[in-house]
Protein backbone atom coordinates (compact mmCIF):
# COMPACT_ATOMS: atom_id res chain seq x y z
CA UNK A 1 0.00 0.00 0.00
CA UNK A 2 1.45 3.38 -0.55
CA UNK A 3 2.56 5.29 2.18
CA UNK A 4 0.55 8.61 2.81
CA UNK A 5 1.61 11.24 5.57
CA UNK A 6 -0.69 11.31 8.30
CA UNK A 7 -3.65 13.55 8.65
CA UNK A 8 -2.35 16.60 10.48
CA UNK A 9 -3.21 16.83 13.99
CA UNK A 10 -1.31 20.70 14.19
CA UNK A 11 -1.02 23.68 12.26
CA UNK A 12 2.81 25.53 11.41
CA UNK A 13 3.03 28.73 13.38
CA UNK A 14 4.70 32.16 12.24
CA UNK A 15 7.61 30.91 13.75
CA UNK A 16 7.65 27.39 12.68
CA UNK A 17 6.52 25.47 15.49
CA UNK A 18 3.26 23.02 15.66
CA UNK A 19 0.22 24.57 17.01
CA UNK A 20 -2.57 21.38 18.19
CA UNK A 21 -5.73 22.14 16.46
CA UNK A 22 -7.04 21.53 19.86
CA UNK A 23 -5.03 24.32 21.37
CA UNK A 24 -7.23 26.57 18.68
CA UNK A 25 -10.17 25.17 20.23
CA UNK A 26 -9.11 26.38 23.88
CA UNK A 27 -7.99 29.87 22.53
CA UNK A 28 -11.51 30.07 21.45
CA UNK A 29 -13.37 28.39 24.08
CA UNK A 30 -11.79 30.19 27.00
CA UNK A 31 -12.44 33.58 24.90
CA UNK A 32 -16.26 35.83 26.04
CA UNK A 33 -17.25 35.08 22.41
CA UNK A 34 -16.26 31.01 22.95
CA UNK A 35 -18.55 31.05 26.27
CA UNK A 36 -21.32 32.64 24.46
CA UNK A 37 -21.26 29.61 21.66
CA UNK A 38 -20.62 27.20 24.38
CA UNK A 39 -24.37 28.50 25.43
CA UNK A 40 -25.85 28.01 21.96
CA UNK A 41 -27.50 25.07 20.43
CA UNK A 42 -28.37 23.93 17.22
CA UNK A 43 -31.20 23.31 15.52
CA UNK A 44 -33.60 24.98 17.95
CA UNK A 45 -36.14 25.84 15.78
CA UNK A 46 -37.09 21.89 15.85
CA UNK A 47 -37.15 21.49 19.88
CA UNK A 48 -40.20 21.48 21.63
CA UNK A 49 -41.10 24.20 23.06
CA UNK A 50 -41.26 23.00 26.90
CA UNK A 51 -37.90 21.43 26.85
CA UNK A 52 -34.75 22.79 28.05
CA UNK A 53 -32.06 23.71 25.82
CA UNK A 54 -29.82 21.12 28.59
CA UNK A 55 -32.24 18.29 27.55
CA UNK A 56 -32.03 18.83 23.75
CA UNK A 57 -28.12 18.74 23.91
CA UNK A 58 -28.62 15.53 26.05
CA UNK A 59 -30.78 13.86 23.67
CA UNK A 60 -28.89 14.77 20.57
CA UNK A 61 -25.19 14.79 21.70
CA UNK A 62 -22.26 17.32 21.72
CA UNK A 63 -22.78 18.24 18.19
CA UNK A 64 -26.18 20.18 18.70
CA UNK A 65 -23.63 22.29 20.90
CA UNK A 66 -22.67 25.31 18.76
CA UNK A 67 -18.96 25.53 20.25
CA UNK A 68 -18.98 21.47 20.55
CA UNK A 69 -19.69 21.22 16.56
CA UNK A 70 -16.61 22.76 15.48
CA UNK A 71 -14.22 20.01 16.92
CA UNK A 72 -17.03 17.36 15.87
CA UNK A 73 -16.20 19.04 12.10
CA UNK A 74 -13.06 18.64 12.35
CA UNK A 75 -13.20 14.82 12.83
CA UNK A 76 -15.44 14.32 9.91
CA UNK A 77 -12.84 16.72 7.71
CA UNK A 78 -10.47 13.85 9.25
CA UNK A 79 -12.45 11.27 8.30
CA UNK A 80 -12.91 12.65 4.55
CA UNK A 81 -8.81 13.25 4.39
CA UNK A 82 -8.34 9.55 5.63
CA UNK A 83 -10.62 8.44 2.47
CA UNK A 84 -9.65 10.73 0.21
CA UNK A 85 -5.89 8.82 0.75
CA UNK A 86 -7.84 6.35 -1.51
CA UNK A 87 -7.56 8.36 -4.25
CA UNK A 88 -5.60 11.53 -4.34
CA UNK A 89 -3.92 12.57 -1.33
CA UNK A 90 -4.14 16.67 -0.67
CA UNK A 91 -1.65 18.09 0.51
CA UNK A 92 -0.42 18.76 3.94
CA UNK A 93 -1.04 22.90 3.24
CA UNK A 94 -4.69 22.11 1.76
CA UNK A 95 -5.20 19.34 4.63
CA UNK A 96 -4.00 21.99 7.18
CA UNK A 97 -6.21 24.73 5.94
CA UNK A 98 -9.36 22.50 5.98
CA UNK A 99 -8.77 21.49 9.13
CA UNK A 100 -8.16 24.85 10.39
CA UNK A 101 -11.65 26.07 8.37
CA UNK A 102 -13.43 23.35 10.29
CA UNK A 103 -11.95 24.30 13.73
CA UNK A 104 -13.12 27.67 13.51
CA UNK A 105 -15.89 28.59 10.94
CA UNK A 106 -18.58 29.33 13.50
CA UNK A 107 -16.94 31.61 15.68
CA UNK A 108 -18.93 34.80 13.83
CA UNK A 109 -22.47 33.49 14.96
CA UNK A 110 -21.02 34.17 18.77
CA UNK A 111 -22.18 37.67 17.45
CA UNK A 112 -24.54 37.40 13.95
CA UNK A 113 -25.81 34.30 15.60
CA UNK A 114 -26.91 30.80 14.05
CA UNK A 115 -29.48 31.55 11.53
CA UNK A 116 -30.63 28.74 9.39
CA UNK A 117 -28.81 28.73 5.93
CA UNK A 118 -32.57 29.02 4.47
CA UNK A 119 -32.79 32.02 5.99
CA UNK A 120 -29.96 33.18 5.29
CA UNK A 121 -29.81 36.14 2.72
CA UNK A 122 -26.85 38.08 1.38
CA UNK A 123 -26.35 40.26 3.71
CA UNK A 124 -26.65 38.13 6.46
CA UNK A 125 -23.44 36.15 4.50
CA UNK A 126 -21.32 38.95 4.04
CA UNK A 127 -21.65 40.34 7.95
CA UNK A 128 -20.66 36.96 8.72
CA UNK A 129 -17.92 36.66 6.50
CA UNK A 130 -16.48 39.99 7.65
CA UNK A 131 -17.05 39.35 11.62
CA UNK A 132 -15.52 35.79 10.96
CA UNK A 133 -12.14 37.43 9.28
CA UNK A 134 -11.33 39.66 12.30
CA UNK A 135 -12.06 36.88 14.74
CA UNK A 136 -9.36 34.82 12.67
CA UNK A 137 -7.18 38.05 13.34
CA UNK A 138 -8.23 38.54 16.68
CA UNK A 139 -7.34 35.23 17.87
CA UNK A 140 -4.84 34.05 15.66
CA UNK A 141 -2.96 36.80 13.88
CA UNK A 142 0.13 36.67 15.92
CA UNK A 143 0.05 33.03 15.65
CA UNK A 144 -0.51 31.71 11.76
CA UNK A 145 0.64 33.34 8.87
CA UNK A 146 -1.81 35.76 7.37
CA UNK A 147 -2.02 33.63 3.87
CA UNK A 148 -3.21 30.65 5.98
CA UNK A 149 -6.22 32.77 8.03
CA UNK A 150 -6.98 34.35 4.41
CA UNK A 151 -7.60 30.37 2.74
CA UNK A 152 -9.19 29.04 5.74
CA UNK A 153 -11.30 32.16 5.64
CA UNK A 154 -11.99 31.43 2.03
CA UNK A 155 -12.56 27.89 2.42
CA UNK A 156 -15.43 28.47 5.08
CA UNK A 157 -17.13 31.03 3.08
CA UNK A 158 -16.80 30.56 -0.15
CA UNK A 159 -17.86 27.55 -1.76
CA UNK A 160 -16.69 28.11 -4.95
CA UNK A 161 -13.27 28.81 -4.08
CA UNK A 162 -10.91 26.06 -4.20
CA UNK A 163 -11.42 24.52 -1.23
CA UNK A 164 -14.48 25.94 -0.41
CA UNK A 165 -16.66 23.37 -2.59
CA UNK A 166 -14.76 20.70 -0.60
CA UNK A 167 -15.33 22.07 2.92
CA UNK A 168 -18.97 22.45 1.80
CA UNK A 169 -19.66 19.10 1.08
CA UNK A 170 -17.96 18.10 4.50
CA UNK A 171 -20.31 20.15 6.03
CA UNK A 172 -23.01 18.75 4.40
CA UNK A 173 -21.87 15.59 5.54
CA UNK A 174 -22.08 16.74 8.98
CA UNK A 175 -25.48 18.01 8.38
CA UNK A 176 -26.90 14.49 7.09
CA UNK A 177 -25.37 12.83 10.34
CA UNK A 178 -27.67 15.16 12.52
CA UNK A 179 -30.47 14.13 10.49
CA UNK A 180 -29.86 10.73 10.57
CA UNK A 181 -28.97 10.78 14.10
CA UNK A 182 -32.61 12.77 14.80
CA UNK A 183 -34.46 9.67 13.07
CA UNK A 184 -32.42 7.08 14.96
CA UNK A 185 -33.22 8.52 18.37
CA UNK A 186 -37.13 9.75 17.38
CA UNK A 187 -37.66 6.29 16.95
CA UNK A 188 -37.58 5.26 20.54
CA UNK A 189 -38.85 8.98 21.81
CA UNK A 190 -42.05 9.42 23.23
CA UNK A 191 -45.19 10.40 20.55
CA UNK A 192 -44.41 14.23 20.88
CA UNK A 193 -40.91 14.30 21.26
CA UNK A 194 -40.38 12.17 17.84
CA UNK A 195 -42.37 14.13 15.99
CA UNK A 196 -40.00 16.68 16.10
CA UNK A 197 -37.02 14.30 15.71
CA UNK A 198 -38.91 13.08 12.59
CA UNK A 199 -39.69 16.90 11.37
CA UNK A 200 -35.82 17.74 11.91
CA UNK A 201 -34.68 14.77 9.90
CA UNK A 202 -36.99 15.35 7.34
CA UNK A 203 -36.12 18.62 7.11
CA UNK A 204 -32.35 17.78 6.89
CA UNK A 205 -32.51 14.48 4.53
CA UNK A 206 -34.62 17.10 2.23
CA UNK A 207 -32.39 19.83 2.00
CA UNK A 208 -28.71 17.53 2.24
CA UNK A 209 -29.14 14.52 -0.01
CA UNK A 210 -29.19 16.16 -3.44
CA UNK A 211 -26.16 18.71 -3.11
CA UNK A 212 -24.12 15.20 -1.78
CA UNK A 213 -25.72 12.74 -4.45
CA UNK A 214 -23.69 15.81 -6.84
CA UNK A 215 -20.83 16.00 -4.62
CA UNK A 216 -20.26 12.17 -4.51
CA UNK A 217 -19.88 11.98 -8.49
CA UNK A 218 -16.39 13.70 -8.01
CA UNK A 219 -15.65 13.51 -4.22
CA UNK A 220 -14.57 9.66 -3.14
CA UNK A 221 -15.39 10.36 0.39
CA UNK A 222 -19.05 11.57 -0.19
CA UNK A 223 -19.93 8.26 -2.05
CA UNK A 224 -18.46 6.48 0.92
CA UNK A 225 -20.45 8.36 3.52
CA UNK A 226 -23.75 8.12 1.38
CA UNK A 227 -23.13 4.12 0.66
CA UNK A 228 -22.49 3.45 4.24
CA UNK A 229 -25.66 5.24 4.99
CA UNK A 230 -27.79 4.22 2.28
CA UNK A 231 -30.04 1.99 3.73
CA UNK A 232 -30.76 4.18 6.87
CA UNK A 233 -31.48 6.68 3.97
CA UNK A 234 -33.87 4.53 2.26
CA UNK A 235 -35.82 3.62 5.43
CA UNK A 236 -36.21 7.04 6.22
CA UNK A 237 -37.83 7.80 2.90
CA UNK A 238 -39.85 4.79 3.11
CA UNK A 239 -41.32 5.03 6.83
CA UNK A 240 -41.22 8.87 7.05
CA UNK A 241 -44.98 9.77 8.38
CA UNK A 242 -47.05 12.14 6.28
CA UNK A 243 -48.47 14.18 8.50
CA UNK A 244 -44.43 15.02 9.78
CA UNK A 245 -45.06 18.38 8.25
CA UNK A 246 -47.96 19.62 10.25
CA UNK A 247 -44.99 20.53 12.38
CA UNK A 248 -44.95 23.78 10.79
CA UNK A 249 -47.15 26.92 12.16
CA UNK A 250 -50.26 27.19 10.55
CA UNK A 251 -48.68 30.67 9.24
CA UNK A 252 -45.92 29.18 7.52
CA UNK A 253 -47.69 27.63 4.81
CA UNK A 254 -45.22 28.93 2.13
CA UNK A 255 -42.21 26.99 4.13
CA UNK A 256 -44.06 24.04 4.50
CA UNK A 257 -44.99 23.45 1.19
CA UNK A 258 -41.42 24.04 0.09
CA UNK A 259 -40.20 21.20 2.26
CA UNK A 260 -42.77 18.61 1.51
CA UNK A 261 -41.68 19.59 -2.50
CA UNK A 262 -37.89 19.38 -1.31
CA UNK A 263 -38.55 16.51 0.42
CA UNK A 264 -40.21 14.56 -1.86
CA UNK A 265 -37.97 15.98 -5.22
CA UNK A 266 -34.79 14.01 -2.73
CA UNK A 267 -36.44 10.99 -2.42
CA UNK A 268 -36.96 11.24 -6.15
CA UNK A 269 -32.87 12.13 -6.60
CA UNK A 270 -32.41 8.96 -4.33
CA UNK A 271 -34.40 6.58 -5.59
CA UNK A 272 -32.58 7.39 -9.08
CA UNK A 273 -29.34 7.49 -8.05
CA UNK A 274 -26.50 4.82 -7.05
CA UNK A 275 -27.78 4.70 -3.37
CA UNK A 276 -31.30 4.48 -4.20
CA UNK A 277 -32.93 0.64 -3.68
CA UNK A 278 -32.73 -2.24 -5.88
CA UNK A 279 -35.86 -3.54 -7.07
Amino acid sequence: MPNHPEIPTAITTLNGTALPFSEIDNIFAQSDLGKILQENIRYEGYKPPHLPKTDWQKILGADINNLAHMPLTRGITRSFLRHQQQEIPFSQENSQILLLAATTHDWAEAIVGDKNGNLKTEADEAKESDVYAQLLKKYLGNLLPSQILNKAHETATNRDSQLGWIFNSIEKIGYLRSGLNAWEIGQKADPDLKKHLHWMASNVIGSQTVPLIRYAETLYPVYQYLDNARFKIIRIFQEMPKNVFDQFPVDDKNERAAQIEKFMDAKKAWYRSLFGPIF
